[in-house]
């Protein structure tokens, strides 16, 4: 089965995605104010989405990296994890 592709979802103030990692889906969340940040001048009209799929190797990478330990429950990214030398 596919993994899901990327939304933006309202409620949340985020995208949503999922990666694959050691043959299982992950489930990912990064919220729009972190996306603002990390993507920077390049998001148009709020495309949220695109703003996600700009940085998505780094952003799932985070996931990937995270998910396991955290018994695969939904991985939040957060800014520490895009900075993790500072």
């Amino acid at each position: 089965m596919p993994i899901i592709e990327p939304y933006h979802d309202d409620e949340a103030r985020g995208v949503l995605f999922e990666v694959m990692v050691q043959g299982r889906r992950a489930q990912g969340y990064i919220s729009c104010v972190l996306l603002q940040w990390f993507a920077g001048a390049a998001i148009a009209d709020e495309d949220w989405v695109a703003a996600y799929r700009l940085r998505q190797a780094e952003i799932d990478s985070v996931v990937a990296r995270r998910a396991p330990a955290e018994d695969w429950e939904t991985v939040m990214v957060t800014r520490a994890d895009l900075m993790p030398d500072r």
